[in-house]
C-alpha cells in the first residue's frame, strides 16, 4: 500500500463516518464544495469525489472558488488543477476586497467581514444553481478552537455544527471533515502537491484569538496526549443538567 492510498484511506474513513453519523448526504444530492484554495478544501474535494465513486447512494459534487479580487490574486493555478483532474467547477468573481477597503476601519477584524462576504457569495450562487447541499472544509481542530474561543471570549458553549440549515431556510450546510485532523490533512496535501493558495493581504491581522487557542491546545497536548480526543468527546457528551442555562431546566425541578 502506497503512502497516498494510506492517507486517502484514513480520510475516507473519517469523512465517511461524519457523513453516516450526521446523515449529511442523501440520494441524488448535488453538493457545492466551497474550494478556497487552502489545504482543507482541497482534501475535502478529492475525498468527496472518491466516496461518490463507491458510495451506496448516488451524489455529485462541483467546486466553487470565490475570487475576492485581492491584490495580486491569480486563480489560474486553481483552475488548472481542477481542470486537469476533471472536476466540474466555477470561479465566482466578486468585489469583496473593494468592499473591505470601503467598509472597514483599521481596528476592525478583516477576517470576520471577509468570511461573511464569502458566505453570502456562496449562498447567493447556491440559490441560482441546483445544489442541494453546501460542503465546507472545517476540520477537527477548527471545532475545538471555536469551542474554546466561544467559551473564553464570547461567554457561550458553542462550536460548529456538522450539519445545519441556514437562517433563511434555503440551504443545508455540511462539514464532512469534522473527524479529520489537521496533521492528516496537511500530510495528504504535501503528498498530492495541491496548489495551496493564500492571497490574503491581511495576514498580520489574522484572528489572534484563534492563534491563542491553537497554542493552548498544543501546550495541553504536551501534558496530556489525549486532550484532543477528550475535547472532541465532550462535544458529543453534554450533560445539560449540570449547566446554568435556565432554558435547559425541566419545569418540574
Amino acid at each position: 500500500m502506497t503512502l497516498v492510498s494510506k492517507l486517502e484511506g484514513a480520510l475516507n474513513s473519517r469523512v465517511g463516518r461524519a457523513i453516516a453519523e450526521y446523515d449529511m448526504i442523501e440520494p441524488n444530492d448535488r453538493i457545492m464544495v466551497a474550494t478556497s484554495g487552502g489545504k482543507d478544501s482541497w482534501a475535502l474535494l478529492f475525498t468527496l469525489r472518491r466516496l461518490s465513486e463507491k458510495a451506496p447512494v448516488s451524489f455529485k459534487i462541483a467546486a466553487l472558488h470565490v475570487d475576492a479580487n485581492f491584490p495580486g490574486q491569480n486563480t489560474e493555478p486553481i483552475e488548472k488543477y481542477l481542470k486537469h483532474h476533471g472536476f466540474e467547477y466555477e470561479i465566482l468573481r466578486t468585489g469583496i476586497y473593494d468592499l473591505m477597503k470601503m467598509k472597514l476601519d483599521p481596528k476592525d477584524n478583516p477576517c470576520s467581514f471577509c468570511s461573511r462576504m464569502r458566505r453570502g457569495a456562496i449562498y447567493g450562487r447556491a440559490k441560482k444553481g441546483d445544489f442541494s447541499k453546501i460542503a465546507l472544509g472545517h476540520h477537527k481542530e477548527d471545532l475545538m478552537e471555536t469551542l474554546l474561543m466561544n467559551l473564553f471570549f464570547i461567554g457561550q458553549i458553542r462550536a460548529m455544527s456538522p450539519k445545519y440549515v441556514t437562517d433563511d431556510g434555503r440551504h443545508i450546510v455540511i462539514r464532512p471533515m469534522i473527524f479529520a485532523g489537521e496533521r492528516l490533512i496537511s500530510r495528504y496535501c504535501e503528498v498530492m502537491k495541491f496548489p495551496v493558495m493564500d492571497f490574503c493581504p491581511y495576514q498580520g491581522k489574522i484572528n489572534s484569538q484563534r492563534k491563542e487557542m491553537k497554542k493552548l491546545i498544543r501546550e495541553l497536548e504536551k501534558k496530556n496526549p489525549k486532550v484532543k480526543k477528550s475535547i472532541m468527546k465532550a462535544m458529543s457528551n453534554v450533560d445539560t443538567i449540570h449547566l446554568l442555562d435556565k432554558r435547559l431546566r425541566q419545569e418540574d425541578l
